[in-house]
C-alpha cells in the first residue's frame, strides 16, 4: 500500500508539471516525421556510499529510476511545439528517503489564432533548485519548481520595415515546500523596426506585478523596464543586444538601475561553435530558474540556488566551446554568477563554474567519454563559503538501433569550512533507454547524474 506522507510530494510534483505533461502527451502523434525529434523510455540504477553528502557517517544508498528522455518539434500551419527534457522517478532501496519525483524540462506552445498577427503562447519551466543554498544537493535539499506562463501576443505591420506587438501573459510559479508561490501579470510592448535583412532594431517596454500566496510573509512588487534591442544574424555569427533601465518597487523600498543583456554565437568552423552570454538585472528566482535553464540542453540536476522571494541584481557571464570531429568531441565551459539582493544583503552570494569534457567514438555503436567539473560558491558569510570537484568516465553502447545503454562513474569532493559538511563520494550508474520514436544518435545524450 502507498504511504500517503510519501507520496504528497510526488503528487505535488506531478501537478505542477501537468502542463508540460500535456503538451507531451498531445505532441506524440503529431511529431513522428520531425527528424530532430525523439523520445526514450529507461530505467536506470545508481549506487552511492555517501547519500547524505557529510564528511563521517554517510550511508551507503541504491536507487532505481523509471525516466523519460525527450526533444520534440513539432510545426503547423496554426502551430510550433517544442519540448525538450528528463523526467525521473526514483525509489530508495534502504530507505534513505522517500520515493522522488524530478527532472528538468521546458515546454513551448505558440498557437496561431488569426495568422501570425494574433498568437496565444503557453510555456512551463520544470526543474529543482535547493532548499538550503549553502547545504549540498541530496534528496532532502532539493524541491521541485514549476513555473508556468500563458497569454495572448498581438502584432502588426507599421509600413514595409517597421512593427508593432503587444504581449501580455499570466504566470504562476510554485515550489514543492517552499511558501514562496506567486502570481504574475505583465505586459510587453515592442516597436521593431527592420535596418537591413539581417538586422533588427527594438524599443521594449514591460511592466509586471508580483504577488504571493503569503501576502502577510513577503512583500509583493512590481518590475518595470525599458530598453532598446539590437539583433544581427550573419552566415556564422547571430548577436543579441539588449540595454536599458529597470525599476523595482515595493512596499518597503525601490531600487533601479542598468540592465544589459548579451547573447553570441559564433560557429569558429563547420564542426565548432562559440557561445557567449552576459547580463547584469533586476530580476526574480523565477526568471533566473528560467535563464539558467535554458543556457543549455536539460540534465537531471539541481540548480544552484534557492526560494527567493525577494529581487535582486543578476550579473552573469558565461562563455562555452564545443566541436566534433568524425570520432573526437570536446567541449569546455566556464561561468560566474552573482546575486545581489535589494534588502537583504546577507543572502548575496557568488558562483564560478568550470566543466570540460572529451567523448571519443570508437565505432558507430560505441563510444567512452570523460568529464571534469569545478565550482566554486562565495557567501555573504565567508565561513560557508565551499568548491567542489568533480570527475568521472562514461561509456555509451548501442546493442541494437532504438537501444542505449549508458555507465557512469563519477567521484565528487566537496571542502568547506562548515562542520561535517566536507565530503567525498563515488556514484556509479547504470541506464538502459528505449527510443518510443525518433532516432536520436548515439551523441545525443546527456549526463544522466544526480
Amino acid at each position: 500500500m502507498i504511504n500517503p506522507r510519501k507520496a504528497q510530494p510526488v503528487l505535488r510534483a506531478t501537478l505542477y508539471s501537468l502542463p508540460l505533461v500535456y503538451l507531451l502527451a498531445a505532441a506524440e502523434t503529431a511529431v513522428a516525421q520531425e527528424s530532430n525529434t525523439w523520445m526514450s523510455v529507461g530505467l536506470a540504477v545508481e549506487h552511492t556510499d555517501n547519500i547524505d553528502r557529510i564528511e563521517a557517517g554517510g550511508r551507503d544508498e541504491t536507487t532505481i529510476s523509471g525516466l523519460s528522455e525527450f526533444q520534440i518539434t513539432a510545426s503547423g500551419r496554426r502551430y510550433d511545439l517544442l519540448l525538450d527534457g528528463v523526467l525521473n522517478y526514483s525509489t530508495f532501496q534502504n530507505d534513505t528517503s522517500d520515493d522522488e519525483f524530478r527532472g528538468n524540462a521546458f515546454s513551448e506552445l505558440v498557437l496561431n489564432v488569426a495568422g501570425e498577427g494574433v498568437q496565444w503562447i503557453t510555456q512551463d519551466n520544470f526543474g529543482q533548485v535547493r532548499r538550503v543554498v549553502t547545504a549540498p544537493d541530496t534528496p532532502d535539499n532539493r524541491e521541485n519548481i514549476n513555473v508556468f506562463r500563458t497569454g495572448p501576443r498581438l502584432a502588426t505591420r507599421l509600413g514595409q520595415r517597421s512593427a508593432l506587438s503587444l504581449q501580455a501573459f499570466y504566470q504562476r510559479s510554485q515550489y514543492e515546500d517552499s511558501l514562496q508561490d506567486s502570481d504574475s501579470l505583465a505586459g510587453v510592448l515592442v516597436l521593431g523596426r527592420t535596418i537591413s535583412p539581417r538586422t533588427d532594431l527594438s524599443l521594449n517596454l514591460s511592466a509586471r506585478q508580483v504577488e504571493f500566496d503569503e501576502s502577510e510573509l513577503f512583500n509583493d512588487y512590481d518590475i518595470n523596464e525599458a530598453y532598446f534591442g539590437w539583433t544581427t544574424a550573419g552566415a556564422r555569427t547571430r548577436l543579441e543586444f539588449e540595454a536599458g533601465y529597470t525599476e523595482v518597487s515595493e512596499d518597503t523600498n525601490d531600487e533601479n538601475g542598468s540592465l544589459f543583456r548579451l547573447q553570441l554565437a559564433r560557429d569558429v568552423s563547420s564542426r565548432s561553435r562559440l557561445t557567449f552570454d552576459a547580463r547584469t538585472e533586476l530580476t526574480t528566482s523565477e526568471d533566473a530558474f528560467r535563464f539558467t535553464q535554458q543556457l543549455g540542453r536539460p540534465e537531471l540536476t539541481t540548480q544552484a540556488q534557492g526560494a527567493d522571494a525577494e529581487p535582486f541584481r543578476l550579473n552573469f557571464f558565461g562563455l562555452a566551446w564545443q566541436t566534433t570531429g568524425d570520432r573526437l568531441a570536446l567541449n569546455a565551459e566556464v561561468s560566474f554568477d552573482s546575486r545581489e539582493f535589494i534588502e537583504t544583503t546577507t543572502e548575496d552570494r557568488e558562483r564560478a563554474l568550470a566543466r570540460v569534457g572529451a567523448t571519443r567514438t570508437l565505432s558507430g555503436n560505441f563510444a567512452l567519454g570523460v568529464f571534469a567539473e569545478y565550482s566554486d560558491e562565495s557567501f555573504d558569510n565567508e565561513a560557508e563559503d565551499f568548491d567542489e570537484f568533480v570527475v568521472g568516465l562514461r561509456m555509451d553502447f548501442r546493442p541494437i538501433r532504438r537501444m542505449q545503454v549508458a555507465a557512469v562513474v563519477s567521484r565528487v569532493d566537496r571542502s568547506t569550512d562548515v562542520q561535517n559538511l566536507s565530503f567525498e563520494e563515488t556514484l556509479a550508474r547504470l541506464t538502459i533507454t528505449y527510443d518510443v520514436f525518433g532516432d536520436r544518435s548515439l551523441a545525443d545524450r546527456r549526463r544522466l547524474g544526480r
